[in-house]
């Protein structure tokens, strides 16, 4: 059976390896070869419509999903199309009585209401019995145009702008869009600078395979955006960060910190903990494993990663300093130890290592990066001898992106170890400085290939709006 599926028209990159990972997840054998970034509409067989369900039911970037009744040239030519395929399977007679409505939507046109009810009513020939309800009916009939892109401006005639294609279908069922509205940021009780947008945080998600019974850490938690989407769906979840200021949260906007927001969603059964620590001084014992890793590393634009160490490659005591009180300093209420700024480049590096050992076999680190744009090559993206990257998806900002890059662990060969540095070891750079090195550097130079050149230019800008003011 051929079933519609209706995206939604935002982060197009996004969509298919949202569905994808969901298939999989459900153990759905489905083609989505068909699919293209710049349409929102994919024609998939399903064998029936509990697979189709299944296939959406979590799908943050699927507006719903439909029966397809017929695809065509023309709305002329869709009507004989849907009178073929209603007499073969029986369509006309097994809703007749149901109360129904019918919705129209256009892609990438515009047409006036009245048309839009001439469409509707062009369909007299179902012979549907059952009342019109504009709210609460039995079956929602749709019917789809898709034109193509305009090229020319509002005001002028773009002569290649036609119609590609008609759809008819019954709504079979809608897809996890509501969850946005759920953890909206707007409505959140405790928010920080790095708080990653609900919808992006609810695909993260769904590419993590968060499940009920998996366990899914964050170890870049900061104010906890991906234990709330794991924990959605329905997965443990566990965080942990070098500043546990965040975790903690402070002041009279700030109060309750994680804690409150988990309070807030109801996800208390599913949340674990958060932890202080840097993740390559880890306390976790050995053979502790996830079976997802979700996060978003700092990478210093609004919060720079940090790790223990000293500045300037110095190297650090290995004696505790006895103080005159006789209390080891680091054993005091205020201590705070040394931290370095930690490279974007070799935060990479490290996540990777730390994945592959702390990894479940078939476990998914999702991650997002950001890059370059006149930068960046394939050859950028970090691989590991034990793990494979699935997805490569791209938040285009103009002269800077965001990736969300999604790898699985393989399965453990006998008698391969667990230890840390193994993992690092297997962390393929090819040998070369990535687009991604000294981001922070390159971000507050607006990414100009020459900064002195940068630098005189902000001084020509400042100088110029205090003339003009």
């Amino acid at each position: 059976m051929q079933y519609l599926i209706f995206f939604a028209h935002v982060h197009e990159d996004f969509r298919l390896p949202e569905l994808d990972a969901l298939a999989k997840l459900e153990g759905i054998d489905v083609d989505l070869s068909a699919y293209t970034n710049s349409s929102p509409f994919l024609v998939v067989d399903l064998p029936d419509e509990e697979t189709a369900k299944r296939l959406v039911k979590r799908a943050v970037l699927v507006r719903a999903i439909y029966e397809l009744w017929g695809e065509a040239p023309t709305l002329e030519a869709l009507h004989d199309v849907v009178k073929t395929r209603a007499a073969e399977y029986g369509w006309f007679e097994a809703y007749r009585t149901d109360t129904f409505k019918y919705e129209v939507e256009i892609f990438n046109h515009t047409r006036p209401v009245e048309e839009h009810v001439e469409m509707i009513n062009s369909f007299r020939f179902t012979g549907f019995e059952g009342r019109i309800r504009m709210k609460g009916a039995q079956q929602i009939y749709a019917i789809f145009e898709e034109w193509t892109k305009p090229k020319a401006g509002p005001h002028t005639i773009d002569p290649t702008h036609k119609l590609v294609r008609v759809f008819n279908g019954r709504l079979v069922s809608v897809g996890n869009r509501e969850a946005i509205h759920m953890y909206d940021l707007k409505k959140r009780q405790y928010l920080g600078t790095t708080s990653m947008d609900a919808e992006l945080s609810l695909v993260s998600a769904n590419m993590a395979h968060a499940t009920p019974g998996k366990l899914v850490y964050d170890p870049f938690v900061g104010t906890g955006s991906f234990l709330f989407t794991c924990g959605h769906y329905g997965a443990m979840t566990f965080g942990s960060d070098i500043d546990g200021r965040q975790i903690r949260g402070g002041g009279k906007k700030r109060a309750g910190g994680v804690l409150a927001n988990i309070k807030q969603y109801g996800l208390s059964s599913n949340f674990l903990d958060c932890c202080t620590y840097d993740i390559t001084h880890n306390p976790l014992r050995k053979g502790v494993r996830f079976d997802a890793i979700v996060c978003d590393p700092p990478y210093g634009v609004r919060a720079g990663a940090k790790k223990l160490g000293r500045k300037n490659d110095e190297e650090l005591r290995t004696e505790p300093i006895l103080l005159r009180s006789g209390i080891y300093s680091h054993e005091q209420p205020d201590y705070h130890p040394p931290m370095r700024p930690y490279e974007l480049s070799e935060v990479m590096v490290d996540l990777l290592g730390f994945s592959a050992t702390r990894l479940n076999d078939g476990g998914r680190l999702v991650l997002w990066l950001p890059t370059v744009t006149d930068e960046y090559q394939d050859v950028d993206i970090p691989t590991h001898a034990n793990m494979t990257l699935l997805y490569n998806s791209v938040q285009d900002f103009g002269k800077w992106a965001r990736r969300l890059l999604t790898y699985v662990r393989h399965v453990r060969k006998d008698g391969e170890g667990d230890g840390e540095e193994m993992g690092k070891e297997g962390v393929v750079t090819n040998g070369l400085k990535p687009a991604h090195a000294d981001f922070r550097e390159k971000y507050f130079n607006r990414f100009r290939k020459d900064p002195e050149a940068g630098e005189v230019e902000e001084v020509a800008d400042r100088l110029k709006e205090e003339t003009l003011n």
